[in-house]
């Protein structure tokens, strides 16, 4: 915990200092869902010309890419990543990193429904069979932190592992990749929060236009998930029965309320305590619980039948697949891979799945925390590098 904390400050001093990075936010709708969800581009001085592949990175939990943590910031600058020659952005799920609820109240922190939407916008994936696998990049490496690593994790299951095939070549072409989205040029202040920036929308769409009529090439998906939890419910209980001093459930539920109050969802459900109390775990599944229960409530609404919402109203058990990690088949190595702390102050070691974990090539590091790894082990950041240039070969 203390190497978290502490990795954390250095980063935020850093970014007292001037030396952070601002990003660009995009907005898009889910074409059968019709809710925002958003990815956010880095503003860079110089583009790479041709670069071969694009990291899609998964923040944890509902926060954004601007997070206090700073994890983003340490992996940045750890030399995973060849900022010179590739590409890369953030991803956001449904009401977070700026898009607001639209028309559903509820979306599983598991469901790849929006990242596969992005994917599919890329050129990278479709529901087609006999398709062939074309988009922008050559490669594509999607990577998650803690609860956005369950989601990377998912994602990959729904790939390899539901006979899910690639778009064809004539399709990635007549849909630009980025220019579907609702553009905003936009920079992040200190606390994290979106402001879009005025006469700056056109140089925003040159900039994505540059990137969209790239020459399609054939892609390769590949899976990287770090200290991700495999069942929501179990971590959080986990933390109720430590003391009062160390049970992270009580700041993750005060951000939690944040972030909701912030995208408005609080303010949908109206039998939703609009004050976190008790600021627990108890309060997140009151809140999910309530959720769920509005959506299904819009859902009936829509087909014009009626409905209660104190009716419909489930136990967090009932939907609780929507929040964890359920895998169907073994995840080819080489094309995914799981980095897990035996010592995760967040994620308990005994609350991860041992079938899951069976099913993944998993690297066990024990420094850095949760999330903070790529600043405390040089030596991780190096692997993973090696592990994306020269990928193991599977007999």
């Amino acid at each position: 915990m203390f190497a978290m904390l502490q990795a954390s400050t250095l980063v935020n001093l850093r970014r007292m200092w001037g030396n952070r990075q601002r990003y660009q936010v995009m907005l898009y709708e889910h074409e059968e869902l019709e809710e925002e969800y958003a990815v956010w581009w880095p503003e860079r001085t110089s583009e790479p010309e041709s670069p071969r592949r694009l990291w899609i990175l998964v923040p944890g939990g509902m926060s954004d890419g601007d997070s206090v943590a700073g994890y983003f910031d340490e992996l940045l600058q750890s030399g995973v990543i060849d900022k010179a020659n590739e590409d890369w952005c953030l991803f956001h799920n449904a009401g977070t990193g700026g898009a607001e609820w639209r028309k559903q109240t509820y979306a599983g922190l598991s469901d790849p429904a929006f990242l596969l939407d992005y994917l599919k916008r890329l050129g990278a994936y479709s529901r087609d069979e006999h398709t062939k696998h074309e988009c922008p990049y050559r490669e594509i490496v999607i990577l998650g932190f803690s609860v956005g690593g369950m989601l990377t994790l998912a994602t990959a299951d729904k790939i390899f592992n539901a006979k899910v095939y690639h778009a064809k070549p004539e399709e990635a072409l007549q849909k630009p990749t980025l220019l579907a989205g609702r553009a905003q040029s936009a920079s992040l202040s200190k606390d994290g929060h979106c402001s879009v920036k005025d006469g700056q929308q056109q140089s925003s769409g040159e900039r994505v236009s540059r990137r969209c009529t790239r020459e399609v090439r054939p892609c390769r998906l590949r899976f990287v998930s770090v200290h991700s939890p495999d069942h929501l419910r179990n971590t959080f209980e986990a933390m109720t029965k430590w003391s009062w001093f160390a049970r992270l459930d009580i700041p993750l539920a005060l951000y939690f309320w944040a972030v909701n109050l912030r995208n408005r969802l609080i303010f949908k459900c109206p039998e939703g305590r609009l004050l976190p109390w008790p600021p627990t775990w108890s309060y997140i599944r009151h809140i999910t619980e309530v959720a769920w229960a509005q959506n299904q409530v819009l859902k009936k609404q829509a087909t014009g039948a009626s409905a209660c919402q104190g009716q419909l109203q489930m136990p967090f058990e009932h939907f609780e697949g929507d929040f964890s990690l359920q895998l169907r088949a073994t995840l080819p190595a080489g094309e995914v891979l799981r980095i897990q702390n035996p010592e995760d102050p967040v994620v308990d070691r005994s609350t991860l799945d041992p079938n899951c974990l069976r099913k993944c090539d998993v690297w066990w590091f024990r420094e850095g925390g949760h999330v903070m790894c790529f600043g405390a082990s040089p030596k991780l950041a190096c692997r993973l590098r090696k592990w994306v240039e020269h990928p193991p070969v599977v007999m």
